[in-house]
């Protein structure tokens, strides 16, 4: 599970104000979303949505308590543990190749179309 926190990249303990200027400062400059590009805007916007309402930041936090609970109990039984903002930046290059062949193929499809 993507920590949302690390999304918008601050603490677990961050207020609601604190979350909306991350929010805002990583959605209204490009340079401020990785590489440059508003794919990762969709995220931003999961993660400002459910830690800004109060019911859904709560069950939240209980699931990332009971994640972090679950590593510990892993941990000791000598698993590794899982690097959270690595599984983040592949999920985000995934999409970001996805989305780079879907544009690459409707950009094909077009020139096709109009017998360039």
């Amino acid at each position: 599970m993507v920590n949302l926190y690390t999304v918008l990249g601050v603490p677990d303990n961050a207020t609601q104000k604190e979350i909306g200027e991350a929010h805002m400062r990583l959605t209204q400059r490009p340079d401020g979303l990785t590489d440059g590009r508003l794919r990762d805007k969709r995220l931003l916007d999961e993660a400002y949505e459910r830690l800004t309402t109060t019911q859904k930041k709560k069950n939240y936090d209980q699931r990332i308590k009971e994640n972090e609970q679950g590593y510990q109990r892993a941990e000791e039984a000598g698993a590794p543990r899982v690097n959270e903002r690595a599984v983040a930046e592949v999920a985000a290059a995934a999409a970001a190749d996805r989305r780079d062949k879907e544009e690459s193929l409707w950009e094909e499809t077009r020139r096709n179309a109009l017998g360039r």
